[in-house]
């Protein structure tokens, strides 16, 4: 009815669940318009989209499954293009560089550096346009202008016909003097009788020094 009373083309889609499995349809319903310019007829075409309907969904899933897992990493990520410009990063690279999402989307990985890093970090960025792949060690520095060492690992990626690069940060020292260089992974050394008390901050219990200062801060 609504097609003889517009004169145009309608596209509806639908689902319906046949013998217990879901089907997809798009239906077309095109006006055949008679001399006077009524319409005469309406010709119907129906697609079976059960397949596409069914993969989009599941992209979808996808998409929200690696977002999660984006976010929750407990290392910083950054998603940039191949001349250095930061095209996203997750929740863990805000808190540990000080920077606003907003703040790193106008930047390069080249500003991450102290000026010191800047050869190494081109090194690498030069390596993965060859190889692909790359890891190394290198200085950071974050909005507060403390600098500390990071381990990064970073891949070339293709996403919807572009080349990207994904890079995680494994921070190997905290910024700040108030305790020691150590990797997050290793133990704090024993002190007297108490073998979670932090020889060098003095905080004892499990929030002794890398718990304190890893990945979690609380701002």
């Amino acid at each position: 009815e609504m097609v003889f009373r517009m004169a145009q083309t309608l596209r509806t889609r639908e689902s319906t669940r046949i013998c217990g499995r879901e089907l997809f349809t798009e239906t077309l319903k095109i006006p055949v318009l008679a001399s006077d310019g009524s319409v005469e007829r309406v010709i119907t075409v129906l697609h079976d989209i059960t397949e596409m309907t069914l993969w989009n969904k599941a992209l979808a899933e996808s998409e929200e499954k690696y977002r999660c897992l984006f976010e929750m990493a407990i290392d910083p990520i950054f998603i940039h293009d191949l001349d250095g410009r930061i095209l996203d990063v997750n929740e863990m690279a805000v808190r540990r560089f000080g920077y606003s999402k907003e703040e790193f989307l106008r930047m390069s990985v080249f500003d991450l550096h102290p000026p010191g890093g800047l050869e190494r970090a081109r090194e690498a960025f030069a390596r993965i346009m060859v190889d692909g792949v790359v890891s190394f060690t290198i200085e950071f520095r974050g909005r507060d202008g403390k600098t500390f060492t990071g381990e990064v690992h970073a891949a070339m990626l293709e996403i919807g016909g572009n080349s990207i690069i994904q890079g995680t940060v494994r921070i190997l020292s905290p910024p700040g003097p108030e305790c020691d260089a150590r990797p997050y992974a290793q133990p704090p050394e024993p002190s007297g009788d108490d073998p979670q008390t932090c020889t060098t901050c003095g905080v004892t219990g499990q929030d002794a020094c890398i718990a304190r200062d890893g990945p979690f801060p609380l701002e």
